[in-house]
């Protein structure tokens, strides 16, 4: 088949470029209509790229599979001996000739895959992808399906492809690299121990999400609606929803930090306009000076802390691991009105 490229009219250029710069137009026309100036657009610009070159993104992308690091390559290599371990043993099991000894296998197979599955089982699916398929290109060269199979399972998986987890990104596209092995690995007895595998790995997380769901089945109500958590952190926050209840009026701002724009919704109190989180990227990004001279103009009526968790990136806690000089700030210019600690603390801060 010869593919024939006919020349392209300038028209059809200008009409295809127009098209494409459309949407970006209408919007920025939007922006600038409503009050938006040049220098806004370059402090933009410049908030961006210091957020791609900042260590936690980097940090943040390296665990979730999208930055390569030195340490990946060991993390991959564990996953794959901890997943294909069980699958050779499966695959032996069906070659033997002696059916005493293939169910001691299929046995011994079983037991080790279930104890070492996890979310992160099948974390090195895309890089196996990307290898069998530059091993067996001559071969699927003519074989378009498999060819454009293979492709797409490489293409869509770069979102996490040094570390492909379903607890994020490869939740969306796992099922999808699983159907690309069974095209690219043909050998029956290793495709039956995978489809085995896979089924066993099936139940482990079902089981493992099912405990998740059954956790999170603490649930606070209110007139805005219902929010489901772990215990500790719904019984922490049901008594910070109670303390604004009773202590503030719908008048008053409050922002959470570094996360916490749900109980704002919930209790329809204004969080602030541009800080209504400070994760250890945005603070990286901004800095302890820039935030406090922020703060010192807009002086919200409540400032919390909490101690949730950032460790995906980098920095852990609020006020000890990082935005230490803004925290030292709100406690001299704000008083502490109360400590809620359910496992989960709130540090409530009111305006002098």
């Amino acid at each position: 088949m010869v593919l024939k490229i006919e020349k392209v009219s300038f028209k059809t250029i200008l009409l295809l470029l127009l098209s494409i710069l459309s949407i970006p137009l209408v919007c920025f026309s939007i922006l600038f209509l409503q009050g938006m100036g040049i220098n806004d657009l370059v402090l933009a610009f410049e908030t961006v790229k210091k957020m791609a070159q900042s260590q936690t993104l980097k940090y943040f992308y390296t665990t979730q599979g999208v930055v390569l690091d030195k340490k990946t390559l060991g993390y991959l290599a564990l996953n794959f001996a901890k997943t294909v371990t069980p699958i050779l043993l499966m695959t032996w099991s069906f070659m033997m000739s002696k059916k005493w000894l293939s169910v001691l296998l299929i046995i011994f197979a079983t037991a080790s895959g279930m104890i070492f599955m996890s979310p992160a089982s099948l974390t090195f699916l895309p890089v196996l992808i990307l290898g069998l398929f530059i091993l067996h290109f001559r071969k699927y060269k003519n074989e378009k399906i498999v060819l454009i199979l293979a492709l797409s399972a490489i293409l869509i998986s770069l979102k996490s492809f040094w570390g492909l987890a379903t607890l994020n990104y490869g939740v969306f596209f796992a099922g999808f690299l699983i159907v690309a092995i069974f095209a690219l690995i043909e050998n029956k007895f290793y495709q039956k121990a995978i489809f085995v595998y896979i089924i066993l790995l099936s139940l482990v997380l079902g089981f493992q999400n099912l405990s998740e769901l059954k956790d999170k089945s603490y649930c606070i109500q209110t007139s805005r609606g219902k929010i489901c958590s772990q215990k500790y952190l719904t019984k922490s926050s049901e008594d910070l929803i109670n303390f604004i209840d009773k202590n503030t009026k719908k008048t008053d701002s409050m922002v959470i930090l570094p996360e916490g724009l749900v109980i704002n919704f919930l209790m329809e109190r204004k969080s602030d306009d541009y800080y209504n989180s400070l994760i250890p990227l945005y603070w990286e990004v901004f800095g302890d000076e820039k935030l406090i001279e922020y703060f010192e103009k807009t002086k919200p009526d409540y400032i919390v802390f909490s101690n949730w968790d950032n460790k995906d990136y980098y920095f852990r806690y609020i006020c000890s691991d990082y935005a230490v000089s803004f925290c030292n700030y709100v406690a001299k210019n704000y008083r502490q009105e109360k400590i809620i600690d359910n496992g989960f603390r709130y540090l409530i801060y009111r305006k002098k």
